[in-house]
């Protein structure tokens, strides 16, 4: 995105959206029949499972026309977050719950409330949902690790920035009237749609072909200029309930200095799992200020630690290894994510005290052993480790 603000111009790309992988992914995956219509991408080019036979043939007709207004509410509103014209809360906490509110209007999984008017629809996301969000969470891990690893936008920025100029010349408007969305998918071949003034949409293929990109993005920008405003008012997002722990109890660290640290809770997601760990009071590590890693809440918590003083866990050293010999070994939980195969991170829940430390760890593991080694010295846990079962994990995210 450029600068916002006085004398600039706007520009949003998205190309990791889950609302619209699963989307796509559901209409695929049961094979959907979707009247055609110009805003309709093409199938998806990353290989989706055939899962036809999880929905009766007699509704894949219905459902499909029910997708096609559900996939053009999803793209308005996934283009006018990139395109700036939501107007939503100046604070940035109201931001992001009113954005995750705006989404569960669309889709709020496991309940499918929001699609109560389109039942046939209903039917084929609940059937394919929990596969439909696993394959969304490693399509998302593939673009934050191009991204972490320094893979530029599809889209090449003088493209863009020649658009813009274009654009202002043109019709001799000021730059802060200037702005654009593009939303990019992983679909095959070239395609692209305006979805509404100054909303593209495109495939990965037309994004980064420059020849073919240039026009459409003058058009996104000129058309832009007759995007509407519209002031959305703060929100809260319903909070669902979380999945129980499939350990059957807690799991001591065992290590040679004697333990007070302990695995509480393993609860598992469709594209990932939770670990919950306790300090009890056996550990004497040391307090050292909380460094927030920033980033935006997930559907699980915060990255941004709720205590304003002391991180109890500093120096503790975590690794996780899978059965097949996958794992990540992470020195500082509070450094910034790492371009991975296995993601191992540190967040927060509102209603945590300063002895619980919560960790992210994607994908879902394979059957087997889990094994999660801790090295802590200021604690006297010296090449501890808990190992659970994968498969449990790995049955229950279903």
């Amino acid at each position: 995105m450029h600068p916002a603000g006085q004398g600039s111009w706007r520009v949003g790309i998205e190309s990791s959206s889950s609302l619209l992988d699963i989307a796509l992914f559901t209409r695929d995956a049961c094979g959907l029949d979707v009247p055609a219509d110009a805003g309709v991408p093409p199938p998806v080019a990353t290989t989706v499972p055939d899962l036809r036979d999880a929905l009766a043939p007699a509704l894949r007709s219905p459902a499909g026309a029910q997708w096609l207004s559900w996939w053009d509410a999803l793209v308005a509103q996934v283009g006018a977050v990139q395109l700036g014209s939501l107007v939503l809360p100046a604070s940035t906490a109201e931001r992001l719950e009113t954005l995750a509110a705006l989404d569960q209007g669309l889709l709020d999984w496991p309940d499918l409330d929001a699609l109560a008017t389109r039942p046939a629809l209903r039917e084929a996301v609940r059937a394919v949902g929990a596969e439909a969000r696993r394959w969304s969470g490693e399509q998302q891990r593939k673009v934050a690790l191009d991204t972490r690893a320094g893979d530029p936008s599809p889209i090449a920025h003088t493209a863009v920035r020649d658009a813009a100029e274009v654009t202002m010349t043109r019709y001799s408007v000021p730059p802060e009237r200037v702005r654009a969305g593009i939303v990019v998918l992983d679909v095959e071949g070239h395609w692209w749609h305006i979805a509404a003034p100054g909303v593209l949409v495109c495939s990965i293929a037309t994004a980064s072909d420059e020849a073919r990109i240039r026009p459409l993005l003058e058009e996104a920008f000129r058309s832009g200029l007759e995007a509407l405003d519209a002031v959305v008012t703060p929100m809260m997002p319903r909070r669902p309930p979380r999945p129980p722990s499939v350990l059957p109890g807690p799991l001591r660290f065992e290590g040679s200095g004697g333990s007070g640290l302990v695995l509480e809770q393993v609860l598992p997601y469709p594209d990932g799992f939770e670990l919950q760990l306790r300090r009890s009071a056996m550990a004497s590590g040391p307090v050292a200020p909380t460094r927030s890693r920033g980033g935006a809440p997930s559907a699980r918590g915060s990255k941004a630690s709720p205590f304003g003083g002391a991180d109890r866990f500093v120096g503790l050293q975590l690794g996780v290894g899978f059965a097949d010999g996958r794992g990540i070994a992470v020195e500082d939980l509070s450094a910034p994510d790492q371009p991975t195969e296995v993601v191992l991170n540190r967040f927060w829940r509102d209603a945590d005290d300063e002895d619980v430390l919560r960790l992210w760890v994607m994908p879902l593991p394979p059957e087997g052993p889990v094994t999660l080694r801790a090295t802590w010295a200021a604690s006297r846990i010296d090449e501890a480790s808990v190992t659970f079962d994968g498969g449990p994990v790995r049955h229950a995210a279903r």
